[in-house]
């Protein structure tokens, strides 16, 4: 056999993915960013453990990272899929803090220890989102003419979950158990690899690239700039362009981008408030001291002409 090993046609990229999740974005407050930052790197973390699990199949299967699909206006996006012969396999990676318990009706239930008791939270089914996806790429495939059996699964990346199944129907497993899942599936002589390229190929042509935080505040900050300056009079108005070019000038001196400076929806805050000290500027929702240290001095100095 030709291939002794699991081919991804396209891979994970920890570096790529930790460069994206760590762009800041001009309209994300602070507040947004840390906690976007800090739970989209346990994401990353859970989903470099799959790729590793992936990668040391020494079988003849076929991998594609991250592949978002629109079919008929609805989009389907898998974490992992894998391909084996005619079975195709929708990955949804978790990595999440605590145990996890998936009751009869596939509801799921977090159970989180907080200071040596055990609490129960409930969740977003994951069980839920990996069906509803694997719905959509099965008529995908089908429209493509793909005749292929989808399978689903949700593998839990964080070490130190135990999972409790009380669920008949729900696959839901622990990332070092993806290899025993997926050996169910592989058969000895594989004589349709090259379709499994195929399609996989295929599902590269047809995959759309979706940055959701970029989209996010991309939309964000396009309302927002269409928005806040209509809401400042005539005078304030100037004073807020003129703001923004200052800004623009400060970034360039102080060698920081200028989403880590102020907002534009903080830049309307300074007009509105026209802080003349420390204790004003201070007072302002989003500057706090180490703002202040860095440029506060030169927005006072700055509005003292106006």
């Amino acid at each position: 056999m030709e291939f002794q090993r699991c081919v991804f046609l396209k891979e994970f990229d920890y570096a790529r993915e930790m460069q994206k999740l760590f762009t800041r974005f001009e309209f994300e407050e602070d507040e947004e960013y840390e906690k976007r930052t800090r739970y989209g790197k346990y994401g990353i973390v859970g989903e470099e453990l799959v790729a590793y699990e992936l990668k040391n199949i020494f079988s003849p299967i076929v991998s594609l990272y991250n592949i978002r699909i629109i079919y008929k206006n609805v989009s389907a996006q898998a974490d992992f899929i894998i391909i084996i012969d005619d079975i195709v396999v929708i990955v949804e990676v978790k990595n999440l803090l605590g145990n996890i318990k998936i009751l009869k009706d596939n509801t799921v239930i977090r159970i989180i220890n907080k200071h040596g008791r055990e609490e129960e939270y409930g969740m977003v089914s994951p069980i839920i989102q990996i069906n509803k996806q694997s719905n959509i790429f099965r008529n995908y495939f089908e429209e493509k003419g793909f005749k292929v059996r989808v399978v689903g699964i949700v593998v839990m990346a964080n070490p130190k979950t135990i999972i409790y199944n009380d669920s008949n129907n729900a696959d839901i497993i622990k990332y070092d158990m993806l290899s025993s899942f997926l050996n169910k599936y592989i058969k000895d002589i594989q004589e349709n690899f090259g379709r499994a390229i195929n399609i996989g190929k295929t599902l590269m042509k047809d995959h759309v690239d979706y940055d959701f935080s970029s989209f996010h505040y991309i939309g964000k900050k396009m309302e927002q700039e269409r928005i806040l300056p209509s809401m400042l009079s005539g005078v304030q108005k100037s004073l807020y362009e003129q703001l923004l070019l200052f800004r623009k000038t400060l970034s360039k001196e102080l060698k920081i981008p200028i989403c880590n400076l102020f907002t534009n929806a903080e830049a309307m805050t300074i007009v509105n408030k026209m802080p003349k000290n420390k204790i004003e500027f201070l007072g302002m929702s989003g500057f706090k001291e180490k703002k202040y240290n860095l440029f506060g001095e030169k927005v006072i100095d700055f509005l003292k002409k106006y």
